[in-house]
């Protein structure tokens, strides 16, 4: 079947492994490229429409103990961040919920054991402050199946079980101290529950066109409430052990969530890492995503090292110790301008 046969059949139906990995091959110049987004986004629009889902942050509930450090994470540097006092996530929840969103994602390192109640106190806290914000929950392998069950009562919305790769070579080479086993796990049990799954591809770290592929289709037979893919793009970052290690490709990432988007058709699809830049939000939408976190509105024991390219449209500043970043003007603006309709103002 040739590359565009694929692509017109993908407009109305979705497309098998075998084209999923012609079209990843194939597309290799800028005229099959935008053949290739433009297929994406109509999909997109006809399956799950223009309304772009804006997603605040606050961060950390809990802090990270896997040892060792995955080799990309800023913890293998040997800075990190004490998790969020009691008063200061009640103070988060608030910015947050002033500024009109209407989810939040809740995030933390993983803790290998006892997660639960920290997480449990958290989504309290935020239900009684903000009983309105869809929440996702996204703390690595770190919560029970009964954790879970006590998070679906409570009303939270999506949990997160990001694989980054499910080639077992990639993964231990990239993240030494995780377990890929523990993430399927908890994947299946969020699905078992009855939760959203939101879960993460990421590119630059050493996985084939085949492991894309493969990681794409085994959500798809196997996660029945499957909510939301985000491709990350590897941002190599100074003093860990991947910091001369290449970029990821802004461009193989949006030719993969392209064609997520054509397997999966009405997920929510993101993309990370490098792609979390206004600037690259055009791009994005081209590619079929529906779906941002940390573009909008962040609340972090850390200043994030954004740039600030229009000040008349982003607010940073620290609040009671906390870092407070709201760019919600200047995304709400690119987006109308790119004919998306931004949620928050439904």
């Amino acid at each position: 079947m040739s590359y565009e046969a694929i692509l017109e059949k993908a407009l109305t139906d979705s497309i098998d492994k075998r084209e999923a990995l012609i079209l990843l091959r194939k597309s290799q110049d800028y005229s099959r490229l935008m053949d290739l987004f433009k297929v994406a986004s109509r999909i997109r629009d006809n399956e799950v429409g223009r309304v772009y889902k804006i997603e605040g942050f606050i961060s950390p509930i809990t802090k990270c103990t896997t040892k060792p450090p995955c080799r990309f994470c800023r913890r293998s540097t040997g800075r990190d961040f004490e998790p969020l006092t009691t008063s200061e996530l009640e103070l988060g929840i608030k910015l947050l919920a002033e500024t009109g969103l209407k989810r939040v994602e809740i995030g933390g390192g993983t803790v290998w054991s006892g997660a639960g109640e920290i997480v449990i106190k958290a989504v309290e806290i935020c239900r009684r402050i903000a009983p309105h914000i869809l929440i996702r929950i996204n703390v690595g392998p770190s919560l029970s199946f009964n954790d879970l069950v006590k998070l679906k009562e409570l009303g939270v919305y999506e949990v997160s079980s990001n694989f980054e790769t499910m080639n077992p070579q990639v993964f231990k080479k990239v993240k030494p101290g995780d377990s890929l086993e523990s993430r399927i796990k908890l994947a299946k049990a969020i699905d078992e529950v009855g939760l959203k799954l939101s879960t993460t591809i990421m590119v630059g770290i050493g996985s084939s066109y085949e492991d894309y592929i493969e990681h794409i289709f085994w959500l798809k037979e196997n996660i029945r409430n499957l909510s939301r893919v985000s491709i990350t793009i590897l941002r190599p970052i100074k003093g860990t052990p991947m910091e001369n290690h290449p970029m990821g490709s802004i461009i193989e990432a949006l030719k993969l969530g392209a064609v997520a988007r054509m397997v999966l058709r009405k997920i929510d699809l993101s993309f990370g890492g490098i792609a979390n830049d206004i600037r690259l939000l055009p791009l994005r939408v081209m590619a079929g995503d529906n779906r941002e976190v940390h573009l909008s509105v962040m609340v972090t024991k850390r200043r994030w090292d954004k740039p600030v390219l229009s000040p008349s449209e982003v607010v940073v500043k620290n609040i009671n110790g906390l870092w407070y970043y709201n760019a919600l003007p200047l995304l709400t603006r690119t987006l109308k301008e790119l004919g998306m309709i931004p949620e928050t103002e439904l």
